[in-house]
């Protein structure tokens, strides 16, 4: 039966959904389905024009973008095609599923892209949440588990390209929600038995050093037994409500670490589902703010169907839990992204996972290597998985960072989604834990990060709109460059490229395959692996190993040995160093090792607790060998091993990277030099140093220094405008709500639009009415207008709304002034009224207009020589 924009055949049914995206269905046990699912959301798009014939190949159904074959007397949707507009196969089903896939990037390649709504649970109204009950009924969940059936999404974008297709995937399976403004502070968490005198003690400390701090994190010791169950370890808390309230007072909000133990016979039992939200909204009811779902590595919740990952269902239960508990608040919980582990990626995001911000990526180390993973994955996250808020263990999980190593993670956590500092038990990551510069730099970044609130936010809005991720990656705006895929460097918003620091002066490269060779001549070397951790008796199995870079986490081990403890031997040849010098030669370890070096031991060397760098100097000549013993036995839970060199050039590099500037121009904002792309750069960045550039025609929002995100009302907000050097025009948007109730959904919120115009001699800066209304709008604001001069360019004449502008006199009083050239190279930018540009850029005009009306526009006009 062929109709409107479908065709049901026996069991099969083909639906357009639009022109743009198709569906493919077989009948379950019972009917189709078009309830939404735990990953569709939304079928309701507008119909296409669709015709229907049929031919010798079988039943057609056209669109103008898409043709959809059904071979004659199917009963299964085995043999259906799918054709573009010019003929070209798309699709075929041949009985397997599309896999769970990375969903495309705007420099792709997109014809089509195809999902598999599998397995297919479908809700009950009251979602993951206990079922209302009535008198005398049996319990049950809701969830309707038995509706699994072939159910296939195909995304044909056509000239839309990758707007188009994101904006189906979003329609289809529900936006990216807007978290709450006070995820965007500082997030202070560690591994630690905190007492209620320790933790308040740790708070304290940074208001008294005046660093900013937003959310303080309990992590697994507020429970008796520390790592499962809901029972408060009084010894430590003895009063957890009267603690809550002080940790408020102090303006910190608090996030609970749980780590949970399976209840119940199976995920979605009714007495697994109450035990959760019973425990759960026991701490909620004490006034704790958010939960950190936290998979675990010894237990974990029931396993749901194959192809819904766990953590993807605890994300939903832990949601809706809080959702249902605080139904007027937005609700926020920190979790691990699915497919990542420890900061590795292992599979693709699932395609209802991005409706759960925020993630985190495990338990990393704090390493070169894992700041450039973690860099890459919050920034391509935004792509593949549509999920812009990947946070990282600032500082990683283990491993004792060194100043150089810290610092640059903080200043890449900055820019990132969520500034979250955390570390494993018996190591810090507090800014006054290292060295006095290392806690200076850190803390100006991170007042640094609370400046720049308005752009972040307004970001963050843009991710719901739309599914901008709040760190473009530079193919979002330039598909066409390919080193726009770069992952190490992003624009934050609409104006600020960052490109973070990932490598340093202390950054060992782990020794591969190409400089290891085994008696044979292959790449690598011989590994005897044993089952004890003597390297006694015969070994278990010897097998070439070219990767000698290797992280077994907890509990991890080789196939086939104890994860309790073993042993490795490897050894063959160390061959071809690269140049001819001093080297600083060893190992990333978590364990015991022992390294040989033509017959002479070099390191002998054990770390328990810890992943350190063990290294020892040594004279290698280039293009030389050397006989090579490599010994490790892991003794602890967990167990690490990777075998680096610090060559003498590398010894000796002062801190370099490349940067792609993107076409257009770009003001340096440190030196406030103006450089033209596109091109690569390449950027010498002392320790306070972070690469950033504002686009010429930018304008980017901030705020005076605040110590949390609600301390005050946007009642001043600063805009830095790049004044062009050629004709051009730019519009942007403050965007601002209650920051914590989902009224932005109900379309409580407002958006202040501001353009920036310039015609020959004549520059307009426009600050428009605002746009919207919330209960907290503000009626007056004030404005510090910042624009930043081509160098050269002097004004001659200050308008505001059409009537000369005076020059500022002091006080409070409107007025303007010239600022001149004059920030050092310590200077964080973006400081606010009065501080100096870059010493290699134009004059800075600066206008104060304290308390306007909100409710109507400000045209400033300029007129320059």
């Amino acid at each position: 039966m062929a109709r409107d924009h479908q065709i049901i055949i026996k069991n099969i049914r083909i639906q357009a959904l639009s022109d743009t995206l198709l569906r493919l269905e077989e009948r379950s046990s019972s009917a189709f389905e078009d309830r939404i699912t735990f990953t569709v959301l939304d079928r309701d798009f507008p119909k296409p024009a669709c015709t229907f014939f049929q031919d010798a190949e079988g039943t057609h159904l056209k669109t103008d973008n898409f043709t959809v074959i059904v071979p004659h007397g199917g009963d299964s949707l085995a043999g259906v095609s799918v054709e573009s507009a010019d003929g070209e196969l798309l699709y075929r089903y041949e009985g397997c599923l599309p896999p769970l896939s990375n969903l495309p990037g705007p420099s792709d390649r997109l014809r089509c892209w195809m999902m598999a709504d599998t397995p297919r649970l479908v809700p009950p109204p009251w979602g993951a949440t206990p079922p209302p009950r009535q008198a005398g009924d049996q319990p049950d969940s809701g969830w309707q588990v038995d509706q699994d059936a072939v159910d296939i999404y195909i995304f044909i974008p056509g000239e839309g390209g990758y707007q188009q297709f994101r904006q189906d995937f979003l329609k289809l399976t529900g936006p990216v929600p807007l978290p709450p403004l006070f995820i965007f502070g500082l997030t202070d968490s560690r591994y630690h038995p905190y007492s209620e005198e320790t933790a308040l003690e740790t708070i304290d400390t940074y208001r008294s050093k005046d660093i900013p701090l937003d959310i303080f994190v309990m992590d697994t010791d507020w429970r008796v037994g520390a790592s499962h169950g809901y029972q408060i370890n009084e010894q430590l808390f003895p009063d957890m409500h009267a603690f809550i309230k002080k940790a408020h007072s102090r303006n910190v909000r608090l996030m609970y670490n749980d780590h949970p133990e399976p209840y119940g016979d199976s995920f979605l039992d009714p007495a697994e589902i109450q035990y959760r939200y019973d425990s759960l909204t026991s701490l909620l009811k004490l006034g704790a703010d958010l939960w950190w779902y936290d998979r675990n590595w010894m237990t974990h919740l029931h396993d749901p169907p194959a192809g819904l990952p766990r953590d993807v269902w605890g994300q939903r239960l832990y949601r809706d839990i809080t959702r249902h508990f605080h139904p007027d608040r937005r609700p926020l919980i920190m979790s691990n992204a699915a497919g990542i582990e420890h900061g590795k990626r292992t599979f693709p995001p699932h395609p209802a996972e991005h409706r759960t911000p925020v993630w985190w990526t495990g338990d990393t180390a704090g390493r070169w290597d894992y700041l450039r993973m973690g860099i890459a994955n919050g920034v391509d996250y935004g792509i593949l998985g549509l999920m812009p808020y990947l946070n990282e263990d600032l500082g990683g999980h283990f491993g004792n960072p060194d100043d150089e190593l810290y610092v640059r993670f903080v200043q890449y956590g900055v820019f990132s989604p969520v500034t979250r500092l955390h570390c494993t038990v018996n190591e810090t990551r507090y800014p006054w834990a290292y060295s006095k510069e290392a806690e200076e730099i850190v803390s100006e970044y991170i007042r640094l990060r609370y400046r720049l609130l308005p752009t972040i936010y307004s970001a963050a809005r843009r991710a719901f709109d739309d599914g901008t991720p709040l760190l473009q990656r530079g193919d979002l705006e330039w598909p066409a460059h390919p080193e726009a895929r770069d992952p190490s460097q992003f624009t934050l918003g609409d104006d600020l490229l960052v490109a973070p620091m990932n490598t340093g002066t202390n950054d060992y490269q782990f020794i591969g395959a190409d400089n290891l060779r085994t008696a044979d001549g292959n790449p690598g070397l011989v590994g005897e692996y044993f089952t004890n951790t003597e390297f006694e008796d015969q070994p278990a199995f010897i097998k070439d190993e070219v990767n000698l870079n290797q992280d077994w986490m907890w509990l991890g081990a080789p196939d086939g040995l104890s994860s309790i403890g073993f042993s490795i031997r490897w050894s063959g040849k160390l061959v071809k160093p690269p140049e001819t010098g001093e080297y600083l030669l060893g190992a990333y370890l978590c364990g015991m090792t022992r390294i040989e070096l033509d017959g002479k031991q070099l390191i002998k060397k054990y770390e328990g607790d810890f992943t350190r760098p063990v290294l020892a100097k040594i004279n290698l000549e280039k293009g030389q060998s050397y006989g090579l013993v490599v010994e490790y036995a892991k003794v602890m839970a967990r167990g690490v091993f990777g075998l680096v060199w610090l060559t003498p050039t590398q010894a000796r590099t002062e801190p370099t990277r490349s940067v792609w500037l993107p076409p257009g121009t770009w003001m340096d904002v440190w030196s406030g030099e103006r450089l033209q792309g596109p091109r690569n750069i390449q950027v010498i960045s002392d320790l306070w140093h972070t690469p950033l550039y504002l686009r010429e025609g930018g304008l980017l929002f901030s705020l005076p220094q605040m110590q949390y995100t609600g301390e005050r009302p946007w009642d001043e907000v600063i805009i830095d405008a790049v004044i062009p050097q050629e004709d051009g025009v730019s519009i942007r948007a403050l965007y601002e709500d209650d920051g914590i109730s989902i009224a932005y959904l109900n379309g409580k919120f407002c958006r202040t639009p501001v353009s920036l115009d310039r015609s020959g001699g004549t520059i307009c800066l426009e600050i428009g009415a605002i746009e919207g209304d919330y209960p907290e709008r503000l009626a007056q604001r004030s404005w510090c207008v910042r624009m930043h001069l081509p160098a050269g360019v002097i004004p001659t004449e200050v308008l505001v709304d059409g009537s000369t502008f005076p020059l500022m006199q002091g006080g409070n009083h409107a007025g303007y002034r010239l600022i001149a050239p004059g920030g050092t190279a310590d200077e964080i930018p973006f400081r606010g009224r009065g501080s100096h540009p870059g010493p290699h850029g134009g004059d800075v005009l600066e206008l104060w207009l304290p308390g306007i009306d909100t409710g109507r526009s400000t045209r400033i006009q300029v007129r320059v020589g």
